[in-house]
């Protein structure tokens, strides 16, 4: 059995990158059963203390030939915690079976009920000895991993993640989501003693260069030219924010696949997002993106292309492009032939003429006659 550990600022991410790969989950010290509450109250009682870097994501690994059961890796994910003295903290456990060698994952608040933190500066000596002794206590097998390949792969799913976090021009933002997705960075100097980024995925071991991923991650130089095009005042910000930047691939995949704000809406909440349309001071009209948590990112800071502007117009000309065209105007109604009419309507109407013109009744005419007569 191995074991490997990271301290990172956010719960939320941690937690649900964890869980959301698991079917077999289990929480530790906390109150409500779903798990994708934990977090939130993980980060309430670490906001007792004042350390930043409280969430504390372990992983153990046994060997592939090992046939253990998920009971048993969370029993031995529960004895690692007691020997750290963290048992009674808030923890989240799942188990893993992505890889030839199963293993579990716990993420546990540093920040105990009582406020007080647990450093744990020397765990990386410790953990091995503690690993030995869950093996003997548990009856596993000793876990040689084998030595690393160096021509494996580095995940082509995380170059994607790291490519959008590094959008966010804010180097604690970065460094914060490379400890979320279990990804060290690091310097190398080459032949020429130039010193260059690589980055390493601590799950399969798998590294890479910077400049592979992005030029303005090839060295400390062009990285911090790159950092600084955020102002001093933005940089701050973003630190004080909890949003999890890796939640901008989502918003830029559910906007893209929208073609009206309903659309937009509805990839958002399958994502576990929202949005609202503000109105500033000056009348215009602005896009926030917010999540579960209540945590909220203006939509320029995802995209220039996700402004109210110009996703109104990107879903006017959708709407335009899939109504159908106007009908044709229909044909003249052809003209009506006049109805022939009949000899005795002919007559009836010259008749009735004839008397029109007289200025006298037939029956006047009559008694006229009979005076003439007489």
């Amino acid at each position: 059995m191995i074991s490997k550990a990271l301290r990172n600022t956010s719960f939320n991410s941690s937690v649900n990158y964890i869980c959301e790969k698991s079917d077999n989950i289990r929480t530790i010290n906390i109150a409500s059963e779903n798990w994708k509450n934990a977090a939130s109250e993980m980060r309430m009682v670490a906001n007792l203390n004042t350390t930043k870097k409280c969430a504390y994501h372990s992983i153990l690994s046994f060997d592939p030939n090992e046939k253990i059961s998920d009971e048993m890796m969370f029993v031995a994910a529960e004895k690692m915690l007691k020997k750290l003295g963290l048992e009674e903290h808030q923890s989240v456990m799942a188990v893993h079976r992505d890889r030839d060698h199963r293993h579990i994952h716990t993420v546990t608040n540093l920040v105990s009920f009582d406020g007080k933190a647990v450093k744990l500066s020397n765990d990386f000596h410790i953990r091995p000895t503690l690993c030995r002794q869950i093996e003997n206590e548990l009856n596993l097998q000793p876990y040689q991993p084998k030595r690393r390949d160096p021509s494996a792969r580095f995940p082509e799913q995380k170059v994607a993640q790291i490519r959008v976090a590094a959008g966010a021009k804010s180097r604690p933002d970065f460094e914060k989501f490379l400890d979320d997705i279990g990804v060290k960075m690091s310097e190398k100097s080459s032949r020429s003693r130039a010193v260059n980024y690589r980055f390493a995925d601590l799950e399969s071991g798998a590294e890479i260069a910077g400049s592979k991923i992005d030029s303005a991650l090839s060295s400390p130089t062009s990285a911090k030219a790159h950092f600084s095009k955020t102002p001093i005042k933005q940089a701050a910000a973003a630190q004080k924010t909890e949003w999890d930047i890796s939640k901008n691939a989502n918003v830029q995949r559910a906007a893209e696949a929208a073609k009206s704000w309903a659309d937009l809406r509805k990839n958002l909440k399958d994502e576990g997002l929202d949005f609202e349309i503000i109105t500033r001071s000056n009348g215009n009209q602005g896009l926030v993106f917010t999540d579960e948590n209540g945590n909220r990112i203006a939509a320029s800071k995802v995209s220039g292309d996700l402004s109210h502007g110009k996703l109104s117009k990107s879903f006017e000309q959708s709407q335009l492009k899939a109504a159908p065209p106007p009908a044709p105007p229909a044909p003249p109604a052809p003209p009506t032939k006049p109805k022939q009419k009949t000899q005795w309507e002919q007559y009836s109407e010259a008749r009735a003429e004839h008397f029109q013109r007289l200025g006298k009744l037939p029956e006047q005419i009559k008694l006229d006659f009979e005076s003439i007569k007489k």
